[in-house]
């Protein structure tokens, strides 16, 4: 009889439900910055992750990652180029990572650092066939209620996950266009937005690796494959979210 390998899963669920209107939810606010939105640190393997960031103007973007808190030790990747096209977006993939390892990261714009320590950081899985036990959070229901104030996501960093999932409607509103997908997406990447938002930002966004679960209000409304915007909605979870490279249609 072959040996059974046991992987110990603790799920916290945590909901972060609302109905709230998206008329009061506010625009990004870094107009101080060149970097406007990001890091969000996906797609996380044992080797690899992918990294989004988002500029107020066309620029080359580059990601400076290392093992060093103080990133003493750090690497830059090749650049990347944003522009309108894609809303400055932009998504860069780090490779060669060793696994089960914390690393630390900042984004430059043209070749200007964004950011200060205490740098974002995420921790790169185990390596494949490793037994471990590990917490995962999820989220779902998103909410940009500018005044919202809810402790969720000091709850759950306090969880120290291996990765977040992020259920679907994120966030949780009509779609009628592009650039209002596109607004979605800003609005609860922006700490600006709310106390709430501020500390899913930093809390979340900054700290683990995440994994997003695409459903109906993130396709558009409850509908089906021909719905009108699924393409434009399909666009934007692109431009906006760091996918697995083969992601299927409701996770990415």
């Amino acid at each position: 009889m072959s040996k059974q390998k046991t992987i110990y899963v603790i799920l916290t669920v945590v909901l972060a439900v609302s109905f709230f209107s998206t008329s009061s939810w506010r625009h990004a606010t870094a107009a101080d910055t060149a970097l406007t939105h990001g890091p969000v640190f996906g797609a996380v393997t044992a080797t690899a992750a992918r990294v989004f960031a988002r500029t107020r103007d066309a620029a080359e973007v580059k990601v400076r990652y290392g093992q060093a808190a103080d990133l003493s030790d750090a690497v830059e990747t090749a650049a990347q180029q944003t522009g309108a096209e894609h809303d400055f977006t932009t998504i860069i993939s780090l490779d060669h990572l060793n696994p089960n390892t914390t690393y630390y990261v900042d984004i430059l714009v043209d070749a200007v650092p964004q950011l200060a320590a205490p740098y974002p950081h995420f921790k790169s899985f185990p390596a494949p066939g490793t037994e471990t036990s590990f917490k995962f959070v999820y989220l779902t229901d998103s909410n940009a209620d500018p005044f919202m104030d809810a402790k969720t996501f000091i709850y759950a960093g306090r969880e120290k996950p291996a990765f977040v999932i992020l259920g679907g409607d994120f966030p949780h509103g009509k779609s009628l266009n592009l650039e209002r997908k596109r607004f979605y997406y800003k609005a609860i990447y922006d700490p600006a937005t709310s106390p709430s938002i501020r500390d899913f930002v930093n809390l979340i966004l900054r700290q683990y690796p995440v994994a997003h679960m695409w459903d109906n209000h993130d396709f558009g409304m409850p509908s089906n494959k021909n719905y009108p915007l699924r393409a434009t909605n399909l666009q934007v979870l692109q431009e906006y979210f760091p996918t697995y490279p083969a992601s299927g249609f409701f996770l990415a």
